[in-house]
């Protein structure tokens, strides 16, 4: 997973994300160069959580269901052309 500044130059490439105790743990390289690992602890867990705004955690399960479908569309083209 790849993240962009508005200008679209990459910010982090995010190789995995997994659960280490309890805290989340993101891997990635920043910059294009310098290898990362990212902790974060629950408390910041939920002061993110808290950062979004009711309409976008109403519309984030239609943001997830649609990024499933446009990958597996890709995906099926790349199989099969």
């Amino acid at each position: 997973m790849k993240i962009f500044s508005k200008d679209g130059v990459e910010m982090i490439d995010i190789s995995s994300i997994a659960l280490v105790e309890n805290r989340i743990v993101i891997k990635g390289k920043m910059m294009k160069s310098m290898a990362t690992t990212l902790h974060v602890e629950p408390k910041s867990v939920w002061e993110a959580f808290r950062l979004f705004p009711l309409k976008l955690l109403v519309r984030l399960p239609i943001l997830l269901f649609m990024g499933f479908r446009i990958n597996a569309k890709e995906k099926k083209k790349s199989t099969t052309g």
